[in-house]
């Protein structure tokens, strides 16, 4: 095929990974958290109050789907937001769902990535 035949199908692949992710997270109540991973603060004290927030914000709205966090693939690290998210998942008893980037961007952010309770 050629080059403009390529480019004409990434939007039909993109439009195809879209419908996927959506349906796959239909059942769940999708919980994103992002940081930085550079984050000097406790990890546990962050994700403490992170909890509580978002069980005070899911009662007051009914927030009846169970939630899965849905986790940037960074390396676990002592502090950062990849120890805030797997401290906020165990805290709530919930898996977490992992997004990593394309290869091309950079080849080991997948590789990586915490996987610990991910489905």
């Amino acid at each position: 095929t050629t080059h403009r035949a390529c480019i004409m199908k990434q939007p039909l692949t993109i439009l195809r990974s879209v419908l996927s992710i959506q349906s796959t997270l239909a059942p769940f109540h999708p919980l994103l958290i992002e940081g930085h991973s550079r984050d000097t603060r406790d990890p546990a004290v962050v994700a403490t109050q992170i909890v509580a927030n978002l069980r005070r914000s899911w009662q007051e709205r009914n927030v009846t789907k169970p939630p899965i966090l849905i986790s940037q693939g960074d390396p676990l690290t002592e502090k950062g937001i990849s120890a805030i998210t797997r401290l906020v998942a165990s805290e709530l008893g919930v898996k977490r769902c992992l997004i990593t980037l394309d290869e091309d961007i950079d080849p080991q952010h997948s590789q990586l990535a915490d996987r610990h309770d991910v489905v």
